[in-house]
């Protein structure tokens, strides 16, 4: 009986020990199915890779969309197909990555800045959504980044709206990359106006120069300076006041006539291309800034490659506005002129048989100058030299301005034409600079280079008897000496508004059409000949 019980009691033991086992086993669940839309995190630093993980087939595609749009009623700022182009279902793309398949649909919003975003992942090239993730870009956490210790500015001039000068800058460890300078009010940076071009850091002590002929805006009463690393501020800036009798109102000083000087608007027949949406803005900046306006002057490369369907966007576009916007003119540039010249005078409405022509335009004489065929050089010739001259003896006042406008820049003279820029483009340029000496009152505008108005060497008086000249920079994309080096163009659009003032003075005002904002190192004052 005892053996009996034994062996029951160790049988007990035994299926005791073998249900705890089983019960410390894992479960044999289905393996959880990846989902169809993920990225590897919800908040990213402005910059920073988006990674998207999407499973799909055929034509099912990714988009990403700013929050709270919805897919096929506005374009998607990037998108690309899930299975094609090399990839399969369940890869991960980098939206910031270098990718030929990605297509990128508003490029002002790429790459992502900050704000709030939605990832859709979409079916068979169509708009019905599978999946949906939100994603978040802000800027980094900024660093302990120093203001400079101090800052001085000093105007090397007495007269009043005349901003040239020294400025000196100081700063203690750590060194920052650069400084940002803005124009300042009571409140802080002036508003309406754009930094200044960024002031490389050196050393503990940096001088630089406001340029000679900058103009003081309206309102500016201080300068203000951030100190600037890893392309991030510091929270505080340094400042100088403005010496009180330096500042103009130039708001308050009557305008006797204002204009405009765009240049390379590179129109292509797409409304939707870049460089077309920003001939659109610029437009819609000029008719909001400037009602009153005699008229938009065009200094070449109206389209990219003259076509017919590109000029009957332009003129379409133009068209758009009515009466809000005053008489285009324009001169040719090498793009117009891949097409015929006859083409060129047609579309801009230029009943003559030349590319030179000149016009009185609100009483102001404007003399427009031209090659007849395409190519990255021009020869002016002699007839149309002799016919500048003429034109330039008629006897205008001799402190008012006559414009000239050329596509090509004489070398050396202004940003884009300098030793190492290579943007010149006058093949008769002494026999063009033997013709506009002595007229000073004659002003010059060029465009060609697309070189950004916030470059150096933007205005050229460093001849006497001999005109201004301006660069135009561009309104469909800018370049810079920067851009020289690397091949990549800036996503710029810029250009002038002119305003002529009772006292004589001509305001010549660089505009960021872009972001609606005053280049302030491009904001320049012209004084009538006879006073330089």
């Amino acid at each position: 009986m005892q053996g009996l019980v034994s062996r029951i009691r160790s049988f007990f033991r035994r299926w005791v020990a073998l249900c705890w086992a089983a019960a410390l086993l894992p479960l044999a669940l289905p393996a959880a199915e990846a989902p169809l839309l993920s990225t590897d995190k919800s908040r990213y630093d402005v910059g920073e890779n988006v990674l998207v993980t999407a499973r799909g087939a055929g034509k099912d595609w990714v988009g990403v969309y700013k929050r709270g749009e919805t897919p096929g009623g506005v374009r998607s700022i990037c998108w690309y197909y899930v299975a094609q182009g090399g990839r399969a279902s369940g890869d991960t793309v980098g939206l910031h990555d270098s990718n030929p398949d990605l297509e990128v649909g508003r490029s002002e919003l790429f790459p992502l800045p900050e704000g709030e975003y939605s990832v859709f992942l979409l079916r068979d090239d169509g708009y019905e959504q599978a999946a949906r993730v939100d994603v978040t870009v802000g800027s980094p956490a900024p660093p302990n980044i120093p203001p400079p210790l101090s800052l001085a500015y000093a105007p090397s001039s007495d007269k009043a709206g005349f901003a040239a000068g020294e400025v000196v800058l100081r700063c203690g460890a750590p060194l920052p990359d650069s400084f940002l300078l803005r124009w300042g009010d009571a409140d802080g940076a002036l508003p309406g106006y754009a930094p200044f071009a960024p002031v490389a850091c050196t050393g503990e002590t940096i001088r630089c120069r406001i340029a000679d002929h900058v103009a003081l805006p309206s309102g500016a009463t201080r300068l203000l300076a951030w100190g600037v690393k890893g392309g991030l501020a510091s929270g505080s800036p340094a400042e100088a006041p403005v010496p009180a009798p330096v500042r103009k109102d130039w708001e308050k000083s009557r305008t006797v006539f204002e204009m405009q000087v765009v240049s390379d608007t590179h129109v292509r027949a797409d409304r939707d291309h870049l460089f077309t949406r920003h001939f659109r803005k610029a437009l819609e900046d000029i008719a909001a800034v400037s009602p009153d306006s005699i008229g938009v002057f065009v200094v070449g490369d109206l389209t990219d490659g003259g076509t017919d369907a590109e000029y009957e966007t332009f003129l379409a576009l133009v068209r758009d506005f009515g009466s809000r916007l005053p008489p285009f003119h324009a001169v040719a540039g090498n793009h117009d002129l891949t097409g015929p010249l006859g083409r060129f005078l047609q579309k801009t409405g230029n009943n003559g048989k030349t590319a030179y022509f000149d016009r009185r335009v609100g009483g102001v004489h404007c003399i427009f100058l031209s090659g007849d065929r395409g190519g990255l050089r021009v020869t002016l010739g002699e007839t149309q030299l002799a016919w500048l001259a003429d034109r330039l003896a008629e006897g205008d006042d001799p402190d008012k301005p006559v414009f000239l406008f050329l596509h090509q820049a004489l070398k050396d003279t202004v940003a884009g034409s300098r030793p190492g820029q290579n943007w010149d483009g006058v093949d008769d340029a002494d026999a063009l600079r033997a013709v506009l000496t002595n007229h000073p009152n004659a002003i010059l505008f060029t465009g060609h280079s697309h070189w950004e108005l916030n470059s150096e060497n933007t205005m050229f008086s460093g001849i006497a008897n001999f005109p201004v000249c301006f660069n135009t920079a561009s309104v469909g994309y800018t370049w810079s000496d920067r851009s020289q080096k690397t091949g990549v163009p800036v996503n710029g659009s810029e250009g002038y508004f002119l305003q002529a003032k009772e006292d004589g003075l001509l305001l010549v005002r660089g505009r960021d059409f872009d972001g609606g904002l005053w280049l302030p190192s491009a904001q320049f004052i012209v004084e009538p000949a006879t006073r330089r």
